[in-house]
């Protein structure tokens, strides 16, 4: 197995294929090309600081681990049937309009009376009775959720972002939950 060590900041115009192992170091890719760019090969691919600048968008074909920071300025990133896994000290920060199409996941450990913003991937929890411990959250962007309801919520769709909270404490889970999405996702739907 061969170990391919990046340089410390490093601007790709093209795509980035992982065939073998890489070594992110403390290294800073920045996807800044002219048109779509894929991040992929026959490898997952596991980066330290990962920027997006490219408004023709960035295409995932394998999972991606970021371990510091994932920052969108301009464009989006598509997952597509791929996932992007935050370490448990990776932030996200997303530009308005400039998101993570697809799943991303994030985990934390999560006590009383701390606010848990799960790496920025858009949702605070506050438990309020007990520490539950480990909490993973996965979020969904880019696809509704449908659901049939009563009265004012019969027959309604959600805007193209859910999060799917996986623990084995859940049912003694007693939380404040806020959401966070971005005002593109609201379509024609209003916000209240």
């Amino acid at each position: 197995v061969q170990t391919c060590a990046l340089p410390i900041f490093h601007y790709l115009k093209g795509n980035l294929m992982n065939d073998d192992v890489i070594n992110p170091g403390t290294s800073k890719i920045v996807m800044n090309g002219d048109t779509l760019q894929t991040i992929g090969g026959n490898h997952s691919v596991t980066l330290n600081k990962l920027q997006v600048n490219n408004s023709n968008n960035v295409s995932l074909s394998t999972d991606i681990t970021v371990y510091d920071s994932l920052r969108l300025f301009s464009g989006k990133i598509f997952t597509n049937s791929n996932r992007i896994i935050l370490d448990s000290i990776a932030y996200l920060s997303e530009a308005p309009q400039s998101l993570i199409i697809g799943t991303v996941e994030a985990d934390s450990i999560v006590r009383r009376n701390d606010n848990n913003n799960f790496n920025g991937i858009g949702i605070e929890m506050n438990e309020r009775d007990t520490s539950v411990g480990y909490v993973k959250v996965i979020r969904k962007t880019g696809t509704d959720a449908s659901f049939n309801g009563v009265g004012g919520f019969s027959s309604h769709h959600s805007i193209p972002r859910n999060y799917e909270v996986v623990s084995n404490y859940l049912s003694s889970l007693n939380a404040f939950v806020k959401v966070h999405y971005d005002t593109s996702e609201l379509g024609t739907q209003d916000k209240n």
